[in-house]
């Protein structure tokens, strides 16, 4: 639901943690887990680290936990999957990729039917068409292309997944869905950071399927062939130009053109180096979550205008939010997976 609901999808994380958190208290001797205690003693220091990093540093605790509110749903994933117990709940890898297909599919299909009948319902004083942005850069209730795109790319690749224990019919769907997504993002929502993100998760696909030369013959041919389709509708005739223009922009700027090539990409760059400049002048420790783009504010360019939340780079946010540590404390939840893999082997 993610990719198409955005923070509706998160208010549903919420209830069900609400729901979740008596049970795994009161359960917790029973279905504890080596994976489970690794998930948790990972999350549990990102967020206490944090919390108390700040509050020290600010004595505001109000403001800390709306700093850190945008990475609470991770922390309610973590409680619902404490509260479930292994041996009544297993899922295979085949599920996940076939449900995880079923929402790629379900998502585009219901993107197509909003552009195809541009319906005028309001919500919140805004048609579903605008708010979608089916005649635009895509970005469905999530309110933005950019995290639509990414969650959705996610989602493309993840319906692959228990290829090898699938049947023909399952491999096609999940191939289907996995194209559907890949094309949509590139051309629909236009975002170059999951544009570029799909090359290398395209390589490890590759190599995870270890398909035949004639089935890489055929997917390759079919993707050629769901953009050719794609582009081929008539509302979509400057899609493929404008996806083109907009990566090119991106990388004029990234090679020294003025920022009014594009603003976007500039901006992201003078928050980089403002972030770096920041993150140099306390580098242990750094600012608190709180401050993670005040902080750097006083490097940015003259020209810079404008506030955000964070400094639009996961590694240089932490490190300017926690230094050193921060940066350790980030790493540590990326490596989690692979930790709680290693846990049951």
């Amino acid at each position: 639901a993610t990719p198409a609901l955005g923070s509706v999808a998160v208010l549903i994380m919420a209830i069900t943690m609400l729901v979740a958190l008596p049970v795994a208290v009161m359960r917790y001797h029973r279905i504890a887990t080596k994976r489970k205690a690794t998930v948790w003693v990972s999350l549990l220091t990102y967020f206490l680290v944090f919390l108390g990093m700040d509050f020290l540093f600010y004595g505001d605790i109000q403001n800390t936990l709306r700093a850190i509110a945008p990475s609470s749903p991770v922390l309610a994933a973590a409680i619902v999957v404490m509260a479930l117990d292994d041996g009544q709940t297993t899922i295979s890898h085949r599920r996940l990729g076939e449900w995880s297909s079923l929402a790629v599919v379900v998502t585009v299909m219901s993107v197509l039917l909003i552009w195809l009948t541009q319906p005028e319902w309001q919500v919140l004083g805004r048609s579903v068409t605008d708010i979608t942005g089916v005649n635009g850069r895509l970005a469905m209730f999530v309110g933005n292309p950019l995290p639509f795109a990414g969650a959705l790319l996610v989602l493309g690749f993840v319906s692959l997944l228990g290829w090898h224990d699938r049947s023909f019919a399952s491999c096609l769907f999940g191939t289907v869905a996995a194209i559907l997504a890949l094309v949509t993002v590139v051309f629909w929502a236009q975002s170059r950071g999951a544009t570029l993100a799909a090359i290398p998760l395209i390589g490890l696909t590759v190599w995870y399927l270890r398909p035949s030369r004639d089935a890489l013959v055929k997917v390759s041919l079919a993707l050629a062939m769901g953009g050719i389709a794609l582009m081929g509708i008539a509302a979509f005739g400057d899609v493929l130009p404008m996806a083109i223009a907009r990566l090119v922009d991106g990388l004029a700027v990234l090679a020294g053109d003025a920022p009014e090539v594009d603003g976007s990409t500039w901006y992201r760059l003078a928050m980089y180096r403002a972030g770096l400049a920041a993150w140099w002048d306390s580098p242990i420790f750094g600012y608190g979550i709180s401050q993670r783009f005040m902080a750097a504010q006083p490097y940015l360019p003259p020209e810079f205008i404008g506030q955000f939340s964070h400094l639009h780079n996961t590694f240089i946010t932490h490190a300017v939010a926690g230094g050193v540590i921060g940066l350790m404390l980030v790493f540590a939840l990326f490596v989690t997976p692979f930790a709680t893999n290693r846990a049951v082997q």
